[in-house]
């Protein structure tokens, strides 16, 4: 099969970018799979924040041609020219984030519109992080709808992106998956030796928070629960800071802590990811929020439980499949309890069974075989069984 993948791959420096070479790995090993990546994908007047280009050697440096510009409509044709030059039998793409509709839609639409693609029949296949920003953005519902309506079957990856997709169109033929483990990250160093690198006693009961650092993040709940445990619990904050960390600094000074608490707070760098969770027996999520997926990936892919606070994603992904512990009503003296009883019942060893499990329903290998399924209900080899 003939399979024209548009998305963002090397060198955008993204778990977008990660997660498409891993899928991208195992499509290429039974079809002929061309890449189209963007040129341009977040304006910097627009997006200064996410003005990443990778120069990392963990990266896996696909081959792609660099051709969508998100804001030039020029870039959408030529794209498109070259997707139909290749003529393939299937259309993959991966959206998530609406201001990106635009783009990624247009070309969409431009192929289906092709005499080439009458004659080819190409199916069209969108994969579904996200379908709302963080901030509302300019013309997002006509964005989601023009992707929507360019594509024949979905993938989504969470019960929100579900519900937004159903929201456009409640008849749409989709297969709600969980998101995919971090296998291709670097594999876990011994604890030891990690605990030794970051400068952390052997002995330790560490717990791990990786996350942006933000005041509305839950961090100030994590220094003052460290205080409340005894000496033998030791914290490890990691993240780039998006406010100033001095008021955290000062809750540290505060509560005489700083010895129970290690600070990593700057950009990290993807081949340091590794020895952090490493290192760590728990990774916790105290914030309101849902919990970001690619902390929960990284933690899963290396077998690490999640203390999380009760959030809608959190329930369904890690109370129900026994991934770690939701905390309903999220306190220094709860997330204290839950903390000790999670180590005084060695719980790691149990939760890290179930783990294991999971990770075999939520992998790009099975993310491949759903695009196969959905690729074969599309052209009528496969009844359509809605998930």
């Amino acid at each position: 099969m003939k399979i024209a993948f548009l998305s963002s791959f090397f060198p955008h420096t993204t778990e977008i970018s990660e997660g498409n070479a891993a899928l991208y790995r195992i499509l290429e090993r039974n079809n002929e799979t061309n890449l189209f990546n963007f040129s341009l994908l977040y304006p910097e007047i627009l997006f200064p924040e996410l003005q990443e280009i990778s120069n990392n050697k963990v990266a896996d440096n696909v081959q792609s041609q660099q051709l969508l510009n998100s804001v030039n409509p020029a870039s959408y044709y030529s794209t498109a020219s070259a997707i139909k030059d290749f003529n393939p039998d299937l259309f993959l793409s991966r959206y998530w984030m609406p201001f990106l509709g635009l783009s990624l839609g247009s070309v969409a639409k431009f192929i289906r519109k092709s005499i080439i693609y009458k004659k080819r029949n190409t199916k069209f296949i969108g994969l579904i992080d996200n379908m709302q920003a963080p901030n509302p953005q300019l013309l997002e519902s006509k964005n989601n709808s023009l992707y929507v309506k360019n594509h024949d079957a979905f993938i989504t990856f969470s019960s929100e992106a579900t519900a937004d997709l159903l929201a456009i169109n409640p008849s749409a033929l989709f297969i709600e998956h969980p998101f995919p483990i971090y296998s291709y990250i670097a594999t876990k160093t011994d604890k030891i030796t990690a605990r030794k690198t970051l400068g952390i006693p052997p002995n330790k009961k560490v717990m791990l928070y990786f996350d942006e650092i933000r005041e509305y993040k839950g961090i100030d709940l994590l220094i003052k629960t460290i205080a409340n445990l005894p000496d033998e619990y030791h914290l490890i904050l990691v993240g780039e800071a998006k406010t100033s960390f001095d008021y955290f600094q000062r809750m540290i000074d505060e509560h005489n802590v700083k010895d129970k608490i290690s600070s990593f707070v700057r950009k990290i760098n993807e081949n340091e990811v590794h020895v952090f969770y490493s290192a760590t027996d728990v990774v916790i999520q105290p914030s309101k929020e849902q919990p970001k997926r690619n902390v929960i990936s990284s933690a899963l892919n290396y077998n690490i439980p999640i203390i999380s606070n009760d959030t809608a994603n959190a329930n369904k992904l890690i109370e129900t499949n026994k991934l770690g512990i939701v905390i309903q009503d999220m306190s220094v003296e709860n997330l204290s309890s839950e903390i000790n009883n999670y180590f005084e019942k060695n719980l790691q060893n149990t939760i890290a069974e179930s783990i294991q499990k999971f990770k075999h329903f939520a992998s790009w290998e099975s993310v491949a075989a759903t695009i196969y399924y959905l690729y074969d209900v599309l052209i009528g080899k496969e009844k359509n069984i809605m998930y």
